[in-house]
């Protein structure tokens, strides 16, 4: 199954604001230390209180504070301030009071990377895999996730783990995959649950646990993961792997993120209710869901209504 690698997003900064995010992570792992030019220069003299005025300004709006933002984390970012060089990079990346250019949001990402940000690190990593705002590096690329990883990025752990199972620029390792897998994982990151959660039920890269994967996938569910909660379902209406069949579970399951807007489940729901299994036969549910997943061009559902004329 093919997964985004690196989902650089563009909304990170207002994320990040609104969730009152620590920007202070630093890479420690001695064997990824790369040589930089850029070291932190007077830092010391840019309080935090500059930065959270600068981002109280950039919640506010309107061009006047945005200016006065701007003024505040460029000044901050010259003297070494990761944090601010990090934000800086998201405004030359979304254009906010600047004009957009990847470039320069590439080099202040860079220059904040360089400094121990660690979502700086994410972020760089993304545009060297992409070429975004330069040159295309992958190995470099990979280099950067490695040392956000290091530093408590569970994003970067998460893609690591995409990438060592996939071979993306790299030999394909299950194992390690497995590792970053569990480490972002244990940050409570939903896609890395997933994952993880899938590779226990086959056993790829780790030795074969069903309540292991169950477990994973049944909390990434929790947590609104539509398809995790589609994969405990088919897991649950196949039986595969020695997995005790459940139809009635499987249907609660099919329906709980059909509800959520999930179009694979709203098919398979429609299926289960078409087809009595793990309820009584129940045609009225069985076209809303199929007509649902249809409106949402849901290939088999559309033909399937087309054929039937449900319209």
């Amino acid at each position: 199954m093919s997964m985004p690698i690196f989902n650089i997003s563009r909304n990170l900064f207002w994320l990040l604001i609104a969730f009152g995010f620590s920007m202070s992570g630093y890479a420690r792992d001695p064997d990824l230390t790369i040589s930089s030019s850029s070291r932190l220069v007077n830092s010391s003299s840019v309080t935090n209180t500059e930065i959270t005025k600068a981002i109280d300004l950039v919640k506010k709006g309107g061009k006047s504070n945005i200016d006065n933002a701007l003024e505040i984390l460029q000044r901050a970012a010259k003297k070494g301030n990761p944090d601010a060089q990090f934000y800086l990079g998201s405004m030359f990346l979304d254009g906010l009071g600047v004009e957009a250019s990847s470039e320069k949001a590439r080099q202040w990402f860079l220059r904040a990377a360089e400094n121990g940000n660690t979502n700086a690190q994410y972020n760089i990593a993304s545009m060297m895999e992409s070429g975004a705002g330069g040159l295309k590096d992958v190995a470099r690329a990979i280099v950067w996730l490695r040392k956000a990883s290091a530093g408590g990025h569970g994003v970067a752990s998460s893609n690591l783990g995409a990438i060592y199972l996939e071979g993306r620029g790299v030999p394909i390792d299950k194992k390690l995959a497995v590792d970053f897998f569990a480490i972002s994982a244990k940050q409570k990151y939903v896609p890395a649950m997933r994952s993880l959660g899938r590779l226990y039920l086959t056993g790829e890269g780790v030795p074969r646990n069903l309540a292991k994967g169950i477990e994973l996938l049944g909390e990434a569910s929790q947590f609104g993961d539509n398809e995790s909660t589609f994969d405990l379902a088919s897991a649950y209406l196949d039986g595969k792997g020695g997995i005790p069949t459940d139809q009635a579970k499987a249907l609660s399951l099919f329906v709980k993120s059909a509800d959520s807007g999930h179009a694979p489940s709203q098919y398979m729901a429609s299926y289960m209710y078409g087809k009595g299994l793990g309820t009584t036969r129940d045609l009225n549910q069985a076209n809303k869901w199929m007509r649902a997943a249809a409106d949402q061009g849901f290939q088999k559902a559309v033909d399937f209504v087309k054929l039937n004329n449900l319209r």
